[in-house]
């Protein structure tokens, strides 16, 4: 993931689930100038009151945002496997030639 980040960004670790440490290329912090946090939303919570949340919520709410260009590759309609892992690879190819969209799998 950190290979698609810009110079300067920041990488926000929401959530630990699977309980695994997140592990970070050195290369990103020295050249990309990388800034890693973590983010506890209960904690968040406990240290701002409720007009502060409530600001934050409408601000949030406010940014409208918009769906990325997208496409929806549909591999439940594949009349076999192989013909899924085909169309797919197909796909891969093109996201590996810079084809710019996000891809969504339906599998079902």
């Amino acid at each position: 993931m950190t290979r698609l980040l810009g110079d300067n960004a920041h990488l926000v670790s929401y959530g630990a689930m699977s309980k695994q440490p997140l592990s970070l290329p050195t290369s990103a912090f020295i050249f990309k100038n990388l800034s890693a946090q973590g983010f506890w939303q209960s904690r968040w919570y406990q240290q701002h009151t409720r007009r502060e949340r409530k600001d934050l919520m409408k601000t949030l709410a406010d940014f409208k945002l918009k769906e990325p260009e997208h496409e929806i590759l549909d591999l439940s309609g594949e009349p076999s496997d192989e013909a899924a892992t085909q169309k797919l690879r197909e796909v891969l190819t093109r996201m590996e030639g810079g084809f710019g969209k996000k891809v969504l799998l339906r599998l079902g």
